[in-house]
Formats: structure tokens, sequence, C-alpha cells
């Protein structure tokens, strides 16, 4: 599996795989996508893995929000039969270094409450539960808000007398 740039060609399949299968609400269309994209380079991040043959096997996006330095995982997801094969670590690990190498301290994703297997995935991977969300979701559901640090605080501020 490779992980690129979004391809032109795949923006279709984010898409339907973003509203069909990581729940989104609305639709998610190409014409959304392609306008998350253009937001601003330095912003947004978002990731399609691919098989070795250029199948879509997933997507992942992250927002970079420079007010607070930190990264907020939008969506990460892959095609099922294609889970357990660290694909997901892989675009986990470039979300977490792009926001790193953007000047982020920390990262954020929510999940549902009861969604053990993503709670545990991202556990393993350094994250740690902050706070649960009631009624987070469209739905009414609960949501579990967990980060990461990533950087150490770099700013200095003088004291003002």
């Amino acid at each position: 599996m490779r992980n690129s740039a979004t391809r032109p060609r795949h923006l279709p399949d984010a898409s339907r795989f973003i509203a069909e299968v990581l729940g989104e609400r609305r639709n998610v269309t190409t014409r959304d996508l392609k306008e998350y994209l253009d937001w601003d380079d330095d912003e947004v991040l978002l990731l399609v893995a691919e098989t070795s043959d250029g199948a879509f096997a997933g997507v992942a996006g992250v927002v970079y929000e420079s007010w607070n330095d930190t990264g907020m995982i939008e969506w990460i997801g892959l095609v099922e039969e294609l889970r357990g094969r660290s694909i997901g670590t892989s675009m986990l690990n470039q979300m977490i270094d792009w926001t790193r190498e953007n000047g982020g301290r920390k990262i954020y994703v929510d999940t549902g409450l009861h969604s053990e297997k993503a709670i545990a995935f991202y556990q393993r991977n350094g994250f740690s539960r902050e706070a649960v969300l009631k009624d987070w979701y469209h739905d009414g559901g609960d949501a579990v808000l967990m980060s990461r640090r990533i950087n150490e605080y770099s700013r200095s501020f003088t004291a003002l007398l």
C-alpha cells in the first residue's frame, strides 16, 4: 500500500467513502473535497491510501489550527478488508508528522464512545482520553475526544510589568 497526495481520480471514491462508511451526516461530494483541499495548503492535509495496483484503499484528513497550534483529525478510515495491515497507522503517522512540521503541539480526534476498536487503535498510537462529548453526533451519539502531544509548547511570552 502507498499513501499519496489526493489524486483527482480518487476524489469520488474518497467522498463516497466519507459519506457512506465514515458516516458523515450529509453526502460529502467530490466538490466538497476539492473545496477542502483548496481551503489552504498550510491548514489541510488529505491523504488517500491506494493499493499497489492503484485501487482506492482509504482516506484520512486533518485540519491544522494555527490559533492554538493543534491538529484535528477529520477522517480516517480504510476499506474493511484492508484493515490490520498498518495502513491506518501509516496515515495517522503522516498526519502527526505534518501537524508537527506545521508547528503543532497536539493532535485531537473524536470517535464514538463505544467504538472500542477505534479507541484501542488511538491508544496504541499514544492518544489518551480527554473528554466525553455528549450528543456529539447527528444521531445523538456520544463521542470521546482523544489527544496526543506531538511537540512541546514553543512560543515564548514576555511578562508585562
